[in-house]
C-alpha cells in the first residue's frame, strides 16, 4: 500500500492517522465477536439461541423463523435484544369458527376462546354457550389444554319474566326455558307456578310468568296456623289458607301489602264496647284584694271545690288487650268553684321609738340583709362601682332590693335596726325564696351583714304599691 506523499512528508500526521485505522479495525472485530444468549418460546417449546442480532426481527431471522402477519411476537420486533432475555412466539393457524349455524376460518395465534373470537372480529356476549373441539366450555376467556382448532358458539337470548310482579330480563342459550332459568339462578321450588312450563324450548318471544310458592305461618287466637301458598299479598295468602278478617280486625303487615321476607302474618281481633265515665274538674285559685285585710296579710275567702265531667267512651281491644280509647261525647255535671285567697290593702301608719329616734312607718316586711361596697360587691376584685342604679352613690343610706320591687319602690325610704335610714336607689339579684335588702356602704366603712331583720318602710305611702311581695 502506498501512503499519500503528505502524510510521507508529516510524520506527526502518519501516526496519529494509524492509531485511528487500528481502533476502527478493532471496534469492528469486537462488535462481530458480540453474542447475545436468549431463550426463545415457539407454540409454548422452548429454545436455546445464540445471536448476533442487535433486535428481535433479526433472532428470529437468525433462528430461522418467518413472521407472519398474523402471528404473535412478544416484545415487538423492533425491540433491542440488549434488554430482552426471552422472546415468545406464537403463529397463527387456522381455527373453524361457527356461530348460530354460520361458519368461517380465522387465521389466530390466540390459545383462549374468547381471544380467537376476537380475531374473527366477534365476542363472547352473556349468557353465550360455547363448544371448544367439541366440549362445552364454561369461561371462554381460560385458555385450553390445546390450542383449539374448532369453535361452535350458540347466542344467548334475551326472555323477559315476571316474577311476582316484578319484571327481570335474562339471557341464555339454553334448549328448554327450565334450562334457561337454572343456569341464571332461579331455582324451581315445588309449588311454585310457571308459565309456559319447564319443558318448553326456548324463544325470545315467550311471555313467561312466574309465581313463587311462600311458606307462611299465620298467628292467630293464641296460635300458628302453617300453609304454603302462592300469594302476592296478605290478603291472597289469608285467603288461600281460609282465615277470614271479621269486623275490624286487621293483619300485620296490611292485607295490601307484600308478603313478608319471614313469612309471619298476624292477625289480631278487634273489639269495642262503650262505658261511661266520670272525672273531677280541677279548681284554679286566685287573689283578690280586700280592703278589710292589712297589707301584707292574706286570708282564704273561699276554699273552692271540685267539678264533675261526665263522658261516653268508646274502648278499644285488640287480641284482648286496651290499645286506645276515643270520647264520643263529654258534658260538665257540675261546674269547679275556684278557691279565692283575699290579700290585704288596708294600710295602718305606726310608729317606732328605735335608738336613731322616732320613726312613722306604712308597712314592716321581714327581710335578709346583706351588704356591699364599691369594689366588694361581688363582681370580681378588680371590678369597682360607684354608682347605683338611681344615680346614687355607692355609700351609707344607699339600699339595694330586688328588680320587680325597684320598679314600685325606687328612691323610697326604708329603716333598718342598726343601719339607720337608707333610700331604695340600687338592684341585685337577691337570694331565691327570701325578701331581701342589699345594704351599701364605701369601701372604708364596710360593714358585713347577713341575717334576718325587720324593715320598715316609712311615710309618706307612695302612689303605686306592690300589694304582693314577690322573692
Amino acid at each position: 500500500m502506498k501512503i499519500p506523499a503528505f502524510i510521507r512528508s508529516n510524520s506527526r500526521v502518519f501516526l496519529i492517522g494509524g492509531a485511528l485505522l487500528a481502533v476502527l479495525i478493532g471496534s469492528a472485530l469486537l462488535s462481530s465477536a458480540r453474542k447475545n444468549d436468549i431463550v426463545l418460546i415457539v407454540d409454548g417449546e422452548s429454545l436455546d439461541l445464540r445471536t448476533s442480532s442487535r433486535t428481535v426481527a433479526g433472532a428470529l431471522r437468525d433462528a430461522g423463523f418467518d413472521v407472519g402477519p398474523d402471528d404473535v411476537v412478544v416484545p415487538d420486533l423492533e425491540s433491542a435484544l440488549e434488554q430482552v432475555g426471552t422472546i415468545e412466539l406464537r403463529r397463527a393457524r387456522l381455527v373453524f369458527v361457527e356461530v348460530d349455524g354460520q361458519a368461517d376460518w380465522v387465521y389466530s395465534a390466540q390459545d383462549d376462546p374468547a381471544a380467537i373470537l376476537a380475531d374473527a372480529g366477534m365476542s363472547l356476549e352473556e349468557g353465550d354457550w360455547l363448544w371448544v373441539d367439541g366440549a362445552r366450555y364454561v369461561d371462554g376467556f381460560q385458555p385450553s389444554q390445546a390450542r383449539p382448532s374448532q369453535l361452535r358458539v350458540r347466542r344467548a337470548m334475551p326472555l323477559s319474566l315476571d316474577i311476582d310482579g316484578e319484571d327481570l330480563v335474562i339471557r341464555s342459550a339454553a334448549p328448554t326455558l327450565g334450562e334457561a332459568l337454572w343456569e341464571n339462578g332461579i331455582e324451581l321450588l315445588e309449588g311454585d307456578e310457571l308459565w309456559p312450563p319447564a319443558e318448553t324450548p326456548l324463544s325470545s318471544h315467550l311471555g313467561i310468568s312466574l309465581r313463587r310458592s311462600r311458606p307462611i305461618r299465620i298467628e292467630l287466637d293464641g296460635g300458628w296456623i302453617e300453609a304454603r301458598v302462592v300469594a302476592a299479598t296478605v290478603g291472597e295468602a289469608l285467603d288461600s289458607a281460609r282465615v277470614a278478617l271479621v269486623g275490624q280486625d286487621y293483619a300485620i303487615p296490611g292485607i295490601r301489602e307484600a308478603l313478608p321476607t319471614s313469612g309471619d302474618i298476624q292477625v289480631v281481633r278487634v273489639l269495642e264496647h262503650v262505658q261511661m265515665e266520670q272525672q273531677p274538674i280541677p279548681f284554679g285559685s286566685y287573689y283578690q284584694a280586700s280592703a278589710d285585710i292589712e297589707i301584707d296579710d292574706i286570708e282564704l275567702l273561699s276554699s273552692g271545690s271540685y267539678g264533675l265531667m261526665a263522658s261516653r267512651v268508646r274502648v278499644r281491644l285488640e287480641n284482648g288487650i286496651e290499645t286506645g280509647r276515643i270520647v264520643e261525647n263529654e258534658w260538665v255535671v257540675r261546674e269547679a268553684e275556684p278557691r279565692i285567697v283575699g290579700y290585704g290593702t288596708r294600710i295602718i301608719i305606726r310608729t317606732l321609738d328605735t335608738p336613731d329616734g322616732p320613726i312613722e312607718y306604712w308597712r314592716a316586711v321581714e327581710m335578709f340583709a346583706t351588704s356591699y361596697s364599691p369594689c366588694g360587691h361581688g363582681a370580681g376584685p378588680d371590678v369597682c362601682i360607684y354608682i347605683t342604679r338611681s344615680g346614687l352613690p355607692v355609700a351609707h343610706g344607699t339600699v339595694a332590693l330586688l328588680p320587680s320591687w325597684y320598679e314600685y319602690m325606687a328612691f323610697d325610704q326604708v329603716y333598718v335596726p342598726g343601719y339607720g335610714v337608707g333610700t331604695v336607689g340600687d338592684t341585685g339579684w337577691g337570694i331565691p325564696g327570701r325578701h331581701w335588702i342589699d345594704l351599701a356602704y364605701t369601701d372604708e366603712d364596710f360593714v358585713s351583714w347577713a341575717s334576718y331583720l325587720t324593715v320598715y318602710f316609712l311615710t309618706p305611702v307612695p302612689d303605686t304599691i306592690m300589694w304582693i311581695l314577690e322573692s
